[in-house]
């Protein structure tokens, strides 16, 4: 079903937030999804490199997660006015849209305030690629959410993992850990991702962070000597 802007009026939304007591007061909410598989034995691989990064800015920004009902751990806090929402879906990936859906219905937060942090495939591990639209690129867990809220323009945060250079099974590599000599690389980009999603909620500028962190140091040097760099994906 294609996710739809709320059309409450004021009394009923304040009349069921007191009734329930969990809908905030502050007029902005936005939420970040970070997409991964819940588990011990999944927590350090490929595949969750959106819960890693969704922990980081928890960190960050002082924030817990609990546990809300069967779909999802939340992380809560405000930052510059804005109420924000971490959450890392608990219904595996393959299901993402179904907590992501629920929780955007159940929090009345429109598809440009949320922002979906996913591991990518097809960029190198370290690479990070904000994007305002697009296709799921292959990604079962963005699938999903595409799927659930009925667009593509569900703004979202590409970090690469990598890509299996002895072309083996896709599935296997991305439910494998990083090797060793890659620690310097993701804990780098785990940084850079944490402070992206931060700049987000904090101003709500997509092109912003696109601008500052589409592309690495080396890479705007490259550009500035008139190389042209490769176009981007979706």
């Amino acid at each position: 079903m294609p996710f739809r802007r709320h059309e409450r009026c004021e009394a009923d939304a304040d009349s069921e937030s007191a009734k329930s007591g969990s809908l905030p007061d502050s007029p902005s909410r936005r939420i970040v999804a970070g997409l991964g598989n819940p588990g011990e034995e999944y927590a350090g691989t490929r595949h969750n490199i959106g819960f890693m990064i969704i922990n980081r800015v928890a960190r960050m920004l002082g924030a817990s997660f609990v546990r809300h009902g069967k779909i999802a751990r939340i992380a809560e806090a405000d930052l510059s006015g804005v109420r924000t929402f971490l959450v890392k879906p608990r219904t595996f990936m393959n299901r993402s849209g179904h907590a992501v859906g629920q929780l955007a219905e159940r929090l009345d937060v429109d598809v440009e305030n949320i922002l979906v942090v996913l591991d990518d495939f097809y960029l190198p591990v370290g690479k990070l690629r904000f994007r305002a639209r697009g296709s799921d690129g292959g990604h079962n867990g963005l699938a999903s959410v595409i799927r659930t809220l009925g667009t593509g323009d569900i703004p979202r945060l590409r970090c690469g993992i990598g890509t299996d250079k002895e072309e083996g099974d896709a599935a296997d590599f991305v439910l494998a850990s990083f090797h060793p000599d890659e620690a310097g690389a993701v804990e780098e980009m785990i940084d850079r991702a944490a402070e992206g999603v931060r700049l987000w909620l904090e101003k709500g500028d997509l092109e912003l962070c696109m601008n500052r962190y589409n592309q690495s140091s080396a890479e705007k040097k490259q550009q500035s000597d008139g190389s042209d760099p490769a176009a981007p994906r979706d």
